[in-house]
């Protein structure tokens, strides 16, 4: 097979030699001088990037360090590594792990011995920083869309269009992103050091917390008194919501729902971190009085112990044991049935994340089903239906509430096995997702009021009744509509349009 001529790599550079080769300099020494910039001199060199040339040829070798020629990045230089195979070039990854770019050749040893190189350094050295730029004589031989596709590399170039200036300006963009990538990496180490020492501390307060159990009896009776304290304040806010939802203040309910949820929040924080230290605690007293009981009978102490044997069968122990048992499972489940209801009404009258941004929605319903998968993964088929959608200006973490809330509904519909239809488009100047489930559907009556704040269909404890007044509330903020259609036995069906761009 032919090879192309190494003098042919530059022939753009060559044409346009008098104003090219000016502006390339200007260029070249202004990102320079930017660089240098940045930070105060240091007296210690820094190491340089390593740049690993894969070329058969020793001529693009020699061009590509000529075209590098005095090429400095945040005060590092270049350091270039040589190899002309792919086996001579993974001895080296091997050794130099800290590469930051590579140019590679396709067409080596072997016609595709360049893609098995990108094999070798993705899948079986691990590595996924260093930045792999492509550059082929033989475009057909490894088409570009083909190669980009399969292949996991940062770039591609065929050598007749990588002018001086164009790799100039590839290593420059390579060497930047990996600089980044590998900050991220820094800082993702960071984060599970600090991870580790929290997991530490959250242990030591665990340990505090053990320590004061005793203090948790003396607390029962104050937590029962708030607990009934919390269902009247509860059940009053359901009363107020729902007058001001009737007389469309709706406005006025974010507020409201805000102010309560924060009140209540401590009492409810403090019967949830408590409860279930009380219900060890009883329990250890029980096996205690249990220890005793077990010695007296091994003893043969009946007769000493007849008072407490006494007391024990006039005060019905074995119930008094039953109804503490029942009381505080009852305190543990009012306790998080307010946590749920709570933290409902925060996102109810959440009124920050005001920041308008162009997105695509078929991400957020990707990473929402992904979210989802464990509820629907192996009986619920989910049907994409993507329309070719524009990406549109919109709040995208109350949007991806909206997907979440109205999914999670459908998923619950179908009780047994079933399927999600996700369908998108666009119309003149709104976009268009719908979402249908076969589920067991509504009636007209339940379908009216799907929107109301604290209307379910679900079983107490299952639902606070929140999340499809969120919804609409979220829709209304878009200036968007929201449509249900739904039979029994037919399933339900959410319309929502979006306008493409806000106002």
């Amino acid at each position: 097979m032919k090879k192309e001529n190494p003098d042919e790599l530059f022939e753009k550079e060559v044409i346009v030699e008098d104003e090219g080769e000016k502006l390339f300099r200007e260029e070249k020494e202004e990102v320079v001088a930017k660089e240098e910039k940045k930070k105060p001199p240091s007296t210690k060199p820094k190491e340089a990037w390593k740049v690993l040339v894969v070329d058969d040829e020793e001529d693009v070798h020699s061009v590509t360090r000529m075209a590098l020629k005095g090429f400095i990045f945040q005060d590092r230089k270049i350091e270039f590594l040589d190899t002309y195979s792919a086996r001579e070039s993974q001895k080296v990854i091997r050794k130099n792990p800290d590469i930051a770019v590579i140019l590679l050749d396709v067409v080596m040893e072997t016609n595709n011995a360049g893609l098995e190189l990108v094999k070798y350094i993705r899948d079986k050295a691990g590595n996924h920083f260093t930045q792999i730029i492509l550059r082929t004589g033989y475009p057909g031989q490894a088409p570009e869309r083909e190669v980009i596709v399969s292949y996991e590399i940062n770039d591609y170039k065929t050598k007749t269009e990588l002018t001086a200036f164009k790799l100039f300006t590839v290593v420059l963009a390579s060497l930047r992103a990996y600089d980044s990538v590998m900050k991220l990496e820094s800082l993702r180490q960071g984060l599970e050091e600090k991870v580790r020492e929290r997991t530490a501390e959250i242990a030591q307060k665990n340990i505090k917390l053990e320590q004061q159990k005793k203090k948790i009896l003396t607390a029962n009776e104050e937590l029962n008194v708030q607990k009934e304290e919390l269902q009247s304040t509860l059940e009053n806010l359901k009363q107020t919501q729902s007058q001001l939802v009737q007389s469309e203040k709706m406005a006025s309910v974010g507020q409201l729902t805000a102010g309560i949820a924060h009140e209540i929040n401590n009492p409810v924080t403090f019967i949830s971190g408590n409860v279930k230290p009380l219900i060890r605690d009883i329990k250890d007293i029980f096996a205690i009085i249990n220890e005793y009981d077990s010695i007296v009978h091994k003893k043969n102490l009946q007769e000493k112990f007849k008072k407490v044997k006494y007391l024990k069968d006039k005060l019905d122990f074995s119930l008094i044991s039953k109804e503490i048992n029942n009381l505080l499972k009852g305190i543990n489940e009012g306790a998080n049935r307010t946590t749920e209801i709570v933290k409902g009404l925060r996102t109810f009258s959440r009124l920050d994340e005001d920041v308008l941004k162009i997105v695509d929605i078929h991400e957020g319903l990707d990473s929402t089903l992904i979210l989802l998968r464990n509820e629907y993964k192996n009986r619920i088929e989910i049907i994409k239906e993507y329309g070719d959608i524009p990406h549109i200006e919109c709040y995208p973490g109350k949007l991806n509430q909206v997907f979440m809330n109205i999914l999670s509904n459908s998923i619950d519909a179908i009780e047994d096995k079933g399927a999600i239809t996700i369908k998108t488009s666009k119309s003149k100047e709104y976009l268009q997702l719908s979402i249908k489930d076969t589920g067991k559907g509504m009636s007209e009556k339940v379908k009216s009021k799907v929107f109301e704040p604290f209307f379910t269909t679900k079983d107490v404890g299952k639902g606070t009744g929140l999340g499809l007044s969120i919804v609409l509330g979220i829709i209304e903020k878009h200036k968007g509509k929201i449509e249900v259609k739904s039979e029994i036995g037919e399933g339900t069906e959410f319309i929502i349009s979006l306008p493409l761009q806000q106002a």
